[in-house]
């Protein structure tokens, strides 16, 4: 790109790059750039078609994928944003762990939708993502804007994520109390460390709910029983967390230390 630029700047560049690769790297945009405004449609097109192979191809590494979505992102701030779709982007942005480009180019989508309803996709996306980044608010945000303009349905799942537990639990309340939404309500119970609750609530949900449902409520259930010291039903519910757990090892050294079995406390605790 350097030697074969129409700038001249940046054909002189070319020898000190090749001796000189970390120069190379910062001048790859820049050249880029120079070069693209001089090609035609169809070098362009083939030029694009090239790119999102390798966005695509399982076999390119992180290490040429990063700096190919800065060259995406270089090229949009400069007036000239490559036609690759944004899901195509976003997905590589994903799979690279870059989480704000992630963000950038899923938001592109998301505007450059005419879906609605094919933007429930984009909506639990962007929560994942401003929640990784820290950003509640804009996650808050994001499901308000999707209640107004798109009319979605705000899944709990996603009010969960948001650690917005009271408006999930209300929710959970209102619903059936069995299989995921009794499970949901024991989470949310968890959450805000309403222990008292949530052991009356296992009691009234637990044969409503699937071995497998019981055996995910069995950590939260054992912590309630415990703040509550209700030893007994601590040991019933504690025996179902497999024992090479860490909460399983942890609340069977709870129980051993009440008991003031030490040693056997210390030996769950060593494991």
């Amino acid at each position: 790109l350097l030697r074969e630029s129409p700038a001249p700047a940046l054909r002189a560049c070319a020898p000190v790059a090749q001796m000189h690769p970390p120069l190379a790297r910062r001048l790859f945009q820049v050249a880029f750039l120079a070069c693209w405004a001089e090609l035609d449609g169809t070098a362009r097109a083939s030029l694009v078609a090239s790119l999102e192979a390798a966005f695509v191809s399982p076999s390119t590494p992180p290490e040429i994928l990063l700096p190919l979505l800065a060259l995406s992102e270089f090229m949009e701030r400069n007036d000239h944003p490559l036609p690759i779709p944004a899901r195509t982007l976003a997905d590589v942005a994903t799979q690279c762990g870059a989480t704000s480009k992630a963000l950038h180019f899923r938001e592109a989508e998301f505007h450059s939708c005419r879906a609605p309803l094919g933007s429930a996709r984009l909506v639990e996306a962007l929560v994942y993502l401003h929640n990784n980044l820290k950003q509640p608010e804009a996650a808050l945000g994001v499901l308000q804007a999707a209640q107004e303009h798109y009319a979605l349905q705000v899944k709990l799942s996603w009010l969960e994520k948001l650690g917005r537990w009271h408006d999930a639990l209300q929710v959970y309340e209102r619903s059936p109390p069995r299989g995921e939404f009794a499970l949901g309500r024991l989470r949310c119970l968890s959450a805000l460390s309403e222990w008292s609750q949530l052991a009356r609530a296992s009691e009234a949900v637990w044969l409503h709910m699937s071995h497998t449902q019981q055996l995910e409520a069995a950590p939260l259930v054992a912590a309630a029983r415990w703040h509550c010291q209700q030893w007994e039903a601590m040991e019933l519910v504690a025996r179902l967390i497999p024992s090479d757990t860490y909460e399983g090892g942890f609340y069977r050294a709870v129980l051993a230390t009440h008991r003031r079995r030490y040693e056997a406390a210390r030996g769950w605790v060593d494991r």
